[in-house]
């Protein structure tokens, strides 16, 4: 090889060692680094974004909601409040509208009443779902609870938990203008926090002394300051059967909503 060849070498092997520095500086800077968000199964992945050092792939498989129990009441002649107990076994997956139908059926084990509804339900939340007056003259053996649909999102990150709660919560019965008696509940809702809360889903049960439910209410308080305490109250048309021993209240707050859809 004479010196003009070596030359020729010399300054090709340089433009190609430039070429692949530049281009390997390139892929270091612009290369797709492995998340557990691509949608690929990459890095240490043992799934399509789970397993390795993303959350585990047990944990993706979607489960149905577990339906607990399912009871109707019977507040006044002719109506019935249906409630039933579930909960999200689901540690990654909540839903913006899970849609369920009651039925309440007849002696004749005949439906004679229907009411669809919907809520949502957050990861591994447990929930009670109330739904008031349903009518029917007929009177009712059994109640039957079903989800008929649910709209799953996946939820990577722990939601945050907001302390509200009922910290005031008295029975009593009064008399209206018809002079006919009926069952109130007045509750405080106190928010403790130092957010603004928007639409808090409260639902009320109420139990005899062998822990029988025999009176359930629901409300919706659409927006409640910083450190508010503020009253509200349940009622029903006529006295509730039984003797009140203890209430629950439960307050909900839809952070699903808040996510980037």
């Amino acid at each position: 090889m004479d010196w003009r060849q070596k030359r020729k070498f010399t300054i090709l092997s340089v433009i190609v060692l430039v070429v692949a520095s530049i281009s390997f500086s390139y892929y270091e800077k612009y290369k797709t680094i492995p998340t557990c968000f691509d949608n690929r199964q990459n890095g240490d992945e043992e799934g399509v974004d789970c397993g390795g050092s993303c959350i585990p792939c047990k944990y993706l498989a979607l489960q149905d909601v577990d339906v607990y129990w399912a009871k109707y009441l019977n507040p006044r002649k002719g109506s019935y409040d249906a409630v039933a107990y579930v909960k999200n076994p689901n540690l990654y997956y909540g839903s913006l509208k899970l849609n369920y139908e009651f039925g309440l059926y007849d002696e004749s084990n005949a439906l004679v009443a229907v009411r669809d509804g919907s809520t949502f339900i957050q990861p591994n939340e447990s929930v009670t779902i109330i739904e008031p007056d349903l009518r029917t003259s007929l009177p009712i053996r059994t109640v039957n609870f079903k989800i008929m649909a649910s709209d799953w999102t996946l939820v990577r990150d722990q939601l945050p938990v907001y302390d509200i709660s009922l910290v005031r919560r008295n029975y009593s019965v009064v008399a209206n203008a018809r002079g006919v008696k009926q069952s109130v509940v007045s509750a405080d809702i106190f928010n403790n926090t130092l957010e603004t809360i928007s639409r808090a889903n409260v639902s009320i049960l109420l139990f005899d002394k062998d822990r029988n439910i025999i009176g359930a209410g629901r409300t919706i308080v659409e927006s409640l300051n910083p450190g508010e305490t503020r009253e509200i109250s349940f009622s029903w048309p006529e006295e509730i059967r039984g003797t009140v021993d203890s209430i629950e209240g439960h307050v909900r707050v839809n952070q699903l909503s808040r996510l980037p859809q």
